[in-house]
């Protein structure tokens, strides 16, 4: 299994990655060869896809979702499979949606960045997009089919195989396999935190790192989160303090730049505290990169 990062920082609104024309005939879906290809005419995008997912396309916008493109690949033997190609804005975008629908249990496969595969369905996400594939057959020969042709459309689109670099700054020491996420918004439940990256860890604790657009952003999270906690401190003058969330718990947070990490269910836990100073520590590169900008 790739575990490759790419350590650097870039903020999640950037400039999509790839574009699949508006007219994309068989752009993002490659002719293979012993199965027909049929691509939908039809295109969704956020004003539409509730059409299409209803329950959960509130899940999918949230994360910045900018189109959806589907075909069906067909062989001989009359296995159907559904390939749905969801075009988000950026790396982390997709990484968000794939990571909120992975089960940790699942069979993993080195498809993109990273795909799992149940029975009849096989998902995984390669630069700005997350691709489902499904099929309504089974057994071991449909199985098959879903990872090849999965291969053959993450070739096609020609991303790169990295994971979104934020994810390199958390400490290994502890760390659960397959349970971290991103939180583009609302995260824990408050509308004024947003972009935050998350990791499981031995210990039923999580780490996490918020990332503002600048030092001034994270500064008005942080007020804003006391403000609400009714705490009397001021985030300016105090860079490491607790947040009492009736909510959340007690939560330790320490700002660093344009950053803000922090532990949540974990502030009895000396363990927690030290992973925490060490990815405080894998921060410093990060936010010298953007003083020197």
């Amino acid at each position: 299994m790739k575990t490759r990062f790419v350590f650097y920082l870039f903020i999640s609104a950037a400039v999509p990655l790839f574009l699949i024309a508006a007219d994309t005939g068989e752009t993002g879906f490659p002719k293979l060869k012993g199965w027909k290809l049929t691509v939908s005419p039809d295109v969704y995008t956020p004003e539409n896809l509730w059409d299409l997912i209803d329950g959960a396309a509130e899940s999918y916008l949230s994360y910045d979702f900018i189109d959806l493109h589907l075909a069906d690949y067909e062989n001989k033997g009359g296995t159907v499979i559904h390939v749905e190609i969801y075009r988000h804005n950026t790396l982390d975008d997709a990484f968000g949606i794939y990571s909120s629908e992975r089960n940790p249990g699942s069979e993993f496969l080195d498809i993109g960045v990273q795909g799992y595969r149940d029975e009849g369905v096989l998902n995984f996400f390669t630069g700005p997009f997350y691709i489902k594939l499904y099929s309504t057959g089974s057994g071991k020969e449909v199985q098959e089919s879903l990872g090849s042709v999965a291969r053959a459309v993450s070739g096609h689109l020609g991303r790169g195989n990295d994971w979104p670099g934020m994810l390199g700054a958390f400490p290994p020491e502890g760390k659960l396999e397959n349970r971290d996420h991103f939180v583009r918004e609302n995260f824990i439940g408050l509308n004024f935190l947003h972009s935050a990256f998350t990791a499981e860890y031995e210990g039923n604790y999580k780490l996490f790192v918020i990332v503002g657009r600048d030092s001034d952003e994270i500064m008005e999270m942080a007020a804003a989160y006391l403000q609400f906690t009714k705490q009397d401190i001021d985030p300016a003058k105090e860079s490491s303090f607790i947040i009492k969330d009736r909510y959340n718990g007690d939560i330790p947070v320490v700002l660093k730049g344009s950053f803000m990490a922090g532990i949540i269910d974990g502030a009895g836990n000396a363990d927690a505290h030290r992973n925490l100073d060490a990815l405080v520590r894998n921060l410093e590169p990060l936010v010298r990169n953007l003083v020197d900008l």
